[in-house]
């Protein structure tokens, strides 16, 4: 009489009986038992060969692997030439060397950018050409209208595209007329074409002129619309003059007033026609201050240029 079925406790798992177990990974059937072969269980043993245990090859025989290094060889043993070793006793050859031909020194190719100041008078001073000064200069351009008085100076008024000189003017060595970079002769005059304070939609001709001031106070410099002469503006510097009729046409017009305002660039104090006259009036070397800039004329009549 076959045996009871075993019991089955109620929410147990299954018996085991006829229960299949489930295959190995592959990795893990190929792994041999632990004490087998005396390898931990990690460890995969070479398989056996018919021909006898695998050893492993050697380093320069034809079964080493391709990318193994070249084994180390001890370099010959250097023969004399009658074929035998190279004795202490041998004596060494003792020819003159051929000599080398003397080749001229290179010097280093400067490096890019740009050389300071030190570097550059240095370079000027070994140098025996002179330094170009037209490089350096500004340009003075004489129009082909332009006509010329007996001593020299340009026939007024000479109309210098949108300003025009009226009147040269006087030095005066007085302290305030003049500065390192600008002249400020007493009578100096001159006229351009500008936006009106008055008229939104309209220009005016302002005529800017160097005036003499108190004793000790320097100059007075006067802008005159000619739609308004009867309230000129007077300042104690051109940009005084300039910035507040500059500010005024803005306003009047919707404008914001952005940006410096030169007024020596309105009076004409920095065209390079009139810089290159003035420095030829008498009187301007004695000026203590000023700084002679290096001007070039143009004559547009001639195609001639003066350095």
């Amino acid at each position: 009489m076959a045996p009871p079925p075993p019991s089955r406790s109620r929410g147990g798992p299954p018996p085991a009986a006829n229960v299949v177990p489930a295959p190995l990974p592959l990795h893990k059937a190929l792994l041999p038992s632990a004490g087998s072969v005396g390898l931990p269980a990690h460890v995969v043993p070479l398989p056996a060969s018919p021909r006898g245990p695998l050893t492993p090859p050697v380093l320069g025989s034809p079964r080493a692997h391709p990318l193994a290094p070249a084994p180390l060889v001890d370099p010959p043993t250097p023969t004399s030439s009658t074929g035998g070793d190279v004795t202490d006793s041998e004596p060494m050859d003792t020819s003159p060397a051929i000599p080398l031909p003397d080749l001229p020194a290179v010097a280093p190719k400067p490096r890019g950018g740009r050389r300071s100041a030190a570097a550059l008078a240095a370079a000027a001073a070994d140098s025996d050409a002179p330094v170009s000064r037209r490089q350096r200069a500004k340009r003075a351009v004489i129009p082909p209208s332009m006509q010329f008085t007996s001593d020299g100076f340009p026939q007024l008024p000479a109309v210098l595209g949108a300003l025009t000189l009226h009147a040269w003017g006087t030095i005066s060595a007085e302290d305030g007329y003049h500065q390192e970079r600008y002249i400020y002769p007493i009578g100096f005059t001159t006229s351009r074409q500008f936006a009106s304070v008055l008229h939104d939609d309209q220009t005016t001709t302002y005529t800017c002129t160097i005036l003499m001031g108190a004793a000790g106070k320097g100059p007075i410099f006067q802008v005159t619309a000619a739609d308004n002469p009867a309230h000129p503006v007077q300042g104690t510097s051109p940009t005084q003059c300039w910035s507040g009729i500059v500010r005024a046409a803005n306003l009047l017009r919707g404008k914001s007033h952005g940006g410096a305002t030169s007024g020596p660039e309105y009076f004409g104090l920095t065209h390079a026609f009139i810089v290159y006259w003035l420095q030829k009036m008498p009187g301007v070397a004695q000026l203590p201050r000023y700084v002679m800039q290096d001007i070039a004329l143009v004559d547009q009549r001639t195609g001639a240029a003066e350095p």
